[in-house]
């Protein structure tokens, strides 16, 4: 009886480190990626906007500071040249395959919602994160920030392990004792 409740407790612990996961490891959430400057009023406002938006929708917002990073920069002219959209100002919004440029309060903020749903429902690819990889590849430097979510997941599965040897270590002593008592 012992042994069968330790055992179900630590399948609990397990689940719940499992659920710890960042939202980009859940399954059908959408990526919003925002290129913008770190002085634009706008982009700060965007972000704000599509990450509330982001709670509520399952989806997670992605920050690119493209104006004085090279690397950014040259992710997001790969990607305006992929969508066949003409980046002139910030933000620059990606969801999916869609693209906006400007922000025009919560009028853009509304399609951006509208989006988020049809690119979960019609499974479009993260044409940003696509692109990204190819471009790490392409330079051999760091590794993308999409792969942050395997890194967690290595983490949970760790913490799992820990918690399943501790769960043993506890029953063992529990048996030990009941048998040195008999």
């Amino acid at each position: 009886m012992k042994f069968r409740f330790a055992v179900m407790i630590s399948l609990a612990v397990s689940l719940v480190s499992l659920a710890a996961l960042p939202v980009r490891a859940q399954v059908g959430t959408v990526p919003v990626h925002v290129f913008g400057s770190a002085s634009c009023h706008l982009c700060e406002e965007a972000t704000a906007y599509l990450r509330a938006v982001a709670e509520r929708e399952n989806a997670v917002v992605f920050w690119h500071v493209a104006k004085d990073n090279r690397r950014e920069t040259d992710l997001m002219f790969a990607v305006a040249k992929e969508l066949v959209v003409d980046v002139d100002g910030y933000p620059f919004i990606v969801v999916g395959r869609r693209a906006h440029v400007g922000w025009r309060g919560s009028t853009t903020g509304l399609i951006v919602t509208r989006e988020l749903a049809q690119v979960r429902v019609a499974g479009e690819e993260d044409v940003v994160t696509r692109l990204e990889n190819q471009l790490t590849e392409a330079t051999e430097s760091e590794p993308p920030r999409s792969s942050a979510w395997l890194v967690s997941l290595i983490a949970a599965g760790l913490l799992s392990l820990v918690v399943a040897v501790v769960a043993a270590l506890v029953i063992a002593i529990v048996i030990t004792r009941k048998r040195s008592a008999l």
